[in-house]
C-alpha cells in the first residue's frame, strides 16, 4: 500500500521551511526553546550545533514512532486546526483540517457492533495496530459537532456513554473490541462532559441532557469527598486516589454548567474554547 502522507506533519524529511506547515514550525519553535533554555547556562551557544541537534531530535521522534490515533499527544493538534481557522481564519490550518479529518474518516474511524470508534494505524500504511480508546479520545465528538459532522459526532459519543455506563464512570482507556479495560483509573477528565456540551449546543437534544445527568450522579457517588473530588485509582474498585488535579474545575465542572446552563450563557458563534476551557473571543 502507499504510503498515506495525509497522516504527516510534514511529507518529506527534505523540505524547504517555506513548505514546512506553520503547526509544524511551532513545534520546532518549541523544542529550540527548551533546547536554549538548556544552554542558557553557557557563556556561548553554537548556533550550528544547536540547529544540529534540533534536527536530530526531531527525526529520532520522528522516525520512532509511527502510529497515528486521536488521543494524548495528538488531540490539540487536530482541535486546534479547526479552531485556529475559526479564530483566525487562517487558510493554512483550514486545509491542513480538511485533509487530516479526511484521513481520520477514512481510516481511524471504526464501526463495530459496539458502536463508532476512532482506533490506532500505522500512519505509513492506514493499518490497523490497535482498538483502543479512552477519556481523552473522548474530545473528538466535540470537534465533530463544531465542523458540523453531527452524525460522527453523535455516534462516536454514544460509544463514549457506553464506555463510562458499562463501569459506572469512565476508565482511562478500553480496548473496544472487546469492551475490556486496558487502563483502570480516572483522574476526572473533562472531554466526555465537553462532548455533551457542544451536542445539545448544536441539536438541542435532550439526550445530552439525560447524559450530563449521569456524569454528575458518578462523580457524586464515586468521587465526592469532604473536600473536594478524588481522582480514582480503579473505576472496577472505585477506589480513591488523594488527588483532584485543577482541571477539574477549570474543564470538567465548566462544561457540566454549561450543559445545564441557559444557552445565552455563551455564544459559540462569538467564542471560541481553548484546549483547557477558557473562551476566547472572535
Amino acid at each position: 500500500m502507499k504510503r498515506n502522507r495525509s497522516f504527516c506533519l510534514v511529507s518529506s524529511h527534505h523540505q524547504s521551511s517555506a513548505d514546512v506547515p506553520s503547526a509544524t514550525k511551532f513545534l520546532l519553535l518549541i523544542l529550540v526553546l527548551s533546547l536554549h533554555v538548556q544552554c542558557s547556562g553557557q557563556k556561548e551557544v553554537d548556533k550550528e550545533k544547536l540547529q544540529q541537534k534540533v534536527r536530530d531530535e526531531f527525526l529520532h521522534s520522528w522516525n520512532s514512532y509511527k502510529n497515528s490515533h486521536i488521543g494524548g499527544g495528538i488531540d490539540s493538534y487536530y482541535e486546534y486546526l479547526y479552531k485556529c481557522w475559526l479564530l483566525f481564519d487562517d487558510k493554512d490550518c483550514h486545509t491542513m483540517w480538511k485533509g487530516s479529518i479526511a484521513a481520520l474518516n477514512k481510516y481511524l474511524a471504526d464501526q463495530r457492533p459496539t458502536g463508532l470508534w476512532y482506533g490506532t494505524v500505522n500512519m505509513e500504511t492506514g493499518e490497523r495496530v490497535a482498538t483502543k480508546f479512552g477519556a481523552l479520545d473522548a474530545f473528538f465528538p466535540a470537534v465533530l459537532a463544531l465542523s458540523g459532522d453531527l452524525s460522527r459526532a453523535r455516534a462516536l459519543q454514544q460509544s463514549s456513554y457506553a464506555m463510562w455506563t458499562k463501569f459506572g464512570i469512565e476508565p482511562e482507556e478500553i480496548d473496544y473490541s472487546t469492551m475490556k479495560i486496558t487502563y483502570d483509573g480516572y483522574p476526572l477528565r473533562p472531554e466526555i462532559m465537553e462532548s455533551a456540551y457542544y451536542l445539545y449546543y448544536f441539536t438541542n437534544d435532550p439526550v445530552y441532557l439525560k447524559m450530563g445527568e449521569t456524569f454528575l450522579k458518578g462523580l457524586r457517588k464515586y468521587c465526592r469527598t469532604r473536600r473536594g473530588y478524588a481522582a480514582l485509582v480503579s473505576v472496577e474498585t472505585k477506589e480513591k486516589r488523594d488527588s483532584m488535579e485543577s482541571y477539574f474545575l477549570a474543564e470538567t465542572l465548566k462544561y457540566l454548567y454549561l450543559l445545564f446552563a441557559p444557552r445565552e450563557t455563551l455564544d459559540l458563534s462569538k467564542f471560541v474554547f481553548n484546549t483547557e476551557a477558557h473562551p476566547i473571543r472572535k
